[in-house]
């Protein structure tokens, strides 16, 4: 891997159709094969934690200088504190980098 940069996340939203996505940037020339994610997303409600399923998809292949759309949805679906566990294989190497977010649910 480029140690000199690593992926981050694009967080983007459109009032006008009440929706937004979610980018993975590699500003890198690192090559990564393949890209996992677990998802799942938790709030409070009256003192008791609610949690969502979890799902795990396969976001296909995030190319050197490029971005990835990992997941999109509606606006109010940020009510929830949505969490990504993230798996990305780099291109020739077995073992993956893990790394990890969350949106906040701030709406």
């Amino acid at each position: 891997m480029d140690n000199t940069t690593i992926p981050f996340v694009a967080f983007t939203m459109n009032d006008e159709t009440n929706t937004y996505q979610v980018f993975l940037v590699n500003p890198a020339t690192t090559h990564y094969a393949r890209v996992v994610t677990l998802t799942g997303a938790s709030m409070t409600m009256d003192n008791d934690l609610v949690e969502t399923s979890k799902a795990v998809k396969e976001c296909g292949e995030l190319l050197p200088m490029s971005a990835l759309e990992i997941e999109s949805g509606e606006i109010d679906d940020l009510e929830f504190r949505i969490w990504y566990h993230l798996d990305l294989y780099e291109q020739g190497i077995g073992d993956p980098v893990h790394s990890w977010f969350s949106l906040p649910g701030v709406f």
